[in-house]
């Protein structure tokens, strides 16, 4: 969502009731790593339409919903390898067509489907053939018009809105999800600091904020930033200890690290301040909030350049990790 862009994007968890799920209940199976901390599963026809066997004939899962917008996207787990990687999709009673998860190492946690640009309004969307396919979160693009009453809005990292000092880094690259799926964050990729005092800034409209962002459990050690809402700052530390080594969870994506909610409904400044990091590094993938304008036209442009540039570009503290570590509190909310 660019400042001043004719467009944005809204998420929407996949246990929202907008879906309808069939021919037989899907399972919402509870994980931190999904958005929402829990992602919806057909588990009756997982592996049930393995390629390998042709005596295996339990039904195909299915789902749709209706939704105002112009695209919608799908984000979740594509199947095993051994299941059928192609499915069929309708668009508002049109002609079925077949496409494929185009994943070229299954099983993985990514954006599975992208729909064509449709005409700015209400859509319906029917996704019929999948097996042992799995749905976290959908994210429609919205236009001038579209009524914003009850939607999240999505911020990637390298939306325009967010701007950064010069010490945080760009990074495309996989994570592993230990005893899940690998896959990809959000826009493919993420922002990474773990120098004392690198800046972000965020402005918005809006009665709630969250950040979301990646916790790796492959290092023992910690992460510290303070949170700063309108002038009122928290600090917050978020420590990997020996258990979480050995829980085999490896990068947590779609990390909470902070949530703001009951703001009053006007503009506001976020910023994150970097303030120390033990073998971690703090790493943002996106931004949700409540938007508090009716629609995108009605949406003031609120792009700003950071006031001062990052204070320190120090080096990832490589010191005893458990050394001065603090209490844990990972969600705060306004």
């Amino acid at each position: 969502m660019a400042a001043g862009s004719n467009s944005l994007n809204l998420i929407v968890n996949a246990n929202s009731p907008i879906f309808q799920y069939g021919p037989l209940p899907w399972t919402s199976s509870e994980f931190v790593q999904y958005y929402g901390s829990a992602i919806m599963t057909p588990d009756f026809s997982v592996g049930i339409n393995d390629l390998n066997d042709s005596t295996l004939h339990a039904p195909y899962a299915t789902f749709s919903l209706s939704f105002e917008g112009s695209a919608i996207a799908f984000i979740g787990n594509t199947p095993m390898p051994t299941s059928t990687q192609t499915f069929v999709v309708t668009i508002d009673g049109g002609i079925p067509y077949e496409t494929s998860y185009d994943d070229r190492t299954p099983q993985s946690y990514t954006q599975w489907y992208q729909s064509p640009t449709l005409e700015e309004g209400t859509h319906t969307v029917t996704v019929d053939g999948l097996a042992g396919t799995s749905l976290d979160y959908a994210v429609i693009t919205v236009g001038p018009s579209t009524p914003l009453a009850g939607t999240q809005v999505i911020v990637d990292n390298e939306d325009p809105a967010i701007q950064w000092s010069s010490g945080w880094k760009f990074d495309a690259a996989q994570f592993d999800s230990g005893f899940l799926p690998d896959g990809f964050t959000y826009q493919n990729s993420t922002r990474h600091s773990s120098a004392a005092g690198d800046l972000m800034t965020f402005r918005f409209q809006g009665t709630s904020v969250s950040i979301y962002g990646i916790l790796s459990y492959f290092e023992v050690g910690m992460v510290s930033a303070t949170f700063t809402l309108d002038g009122e700052s928290t600090p917050q530390t978020y420590i990997v200890t020996e258990d979480d080594l050995v829980s085999n969870q490896g990068d947590l994506p779609n990390f909470l690290f902070i949530t703001y909610s009951n703001l009053l409904p006007q503009d506001h400044t976020l910023t994150i301040n970097i303030t120390r990091c033990i073998n971690q590094a703090f790493m943002l993938d996106y931004i949700t909030y409540t938007p508090s304008f009716y629609n995108l036209a009605l949406m003031d442009n609120l792009s700003l350049p950071l006031d001062s540039p990052a204070s320190s570009l120090s080096e990832l503290e490589l010191t005893n990790p458990r050394y001065a570590l603090h209490q844990f509190t990972r969600v705060v909310t306004a």
